[in-house]
């Protein structure tokens, strides 16, 4: 519920959480719930309850940042070096 004249917004202020410790707990966390998912048998509960928390802190992250993808990693470029 919005108090009283405020508007929503995509990002916490960034007074109320400390960003760096909070973020890096959360990139943690996420690894190991990936690491746990891609590890057990699909439908399981484990593999249900791992990608419902990744999505959680997916989108906390997008709370915290404006970028829901904030812990996912960048594409890989081409590999031009290889002559085969």
């Amino acid at each position: 519920m919005r108090h009283k004249g405020t508007t929503a917004t995509k990002r916490l202020p960034a007074d109320l959480i400390d960003n760096r410790m909070l973020m890096a707990l959360l990139e943690q966390c996420r690894r190991e719930c990936l690491h746990l998912h891609h590890k057990t048998v699909i439908h399981s509960p484990a593999y249900e309850a791992t990608s419902r928390m990744t999505e959680a802190i997916d989108g906390l992250a997008e709370a915290l940042t404006g970028r829901r993808d904030y812990f996912h990693l960048p594409a890989h470029a081409a590999n031009t070096s290889y002559k085969g």
